[in-house]
């Protein structure tokens, strides 16, 4: 069983909330993540991306992250930095 009880992250640190873009809540992640993809499919750089979280849930939304930004754009590898 799974239960997603956990809390949504303050942004109050400064720049995360221009900057930052939350997992909590997945709804808004998510729609905030395709607005992220649209966004970089306007440049030639490929997407340089940082998640913050060492533990198994960021690195499961690295790793996530680099296959979802390898499908949308094929031609621009994304940079991903795991802190």
């Amino acid at each position: 069983i799974s239960l997603d009880t956990g809390s949504t992250p303050a942004l109050d640190v400064p720049g995360a909330a221009e900057h930052a873009l939350p997992v909590k809540p997945v709804a808004e992640f998510l729609a905030g993540l395709d607005a992220l993809v649209e966004t970089f499919r306007g440049r030639d750089a490929g997407p340089r991306l940082c998640v913050v979280g060492g533990g198994a849930g960021g690195v499961e939304t690295a790793i996530s992250l680099a296959e979802r930004f390898r499908r949308a754009l094929p031609d621009r590898a994304p940079d991903i930095t795991l802190l």
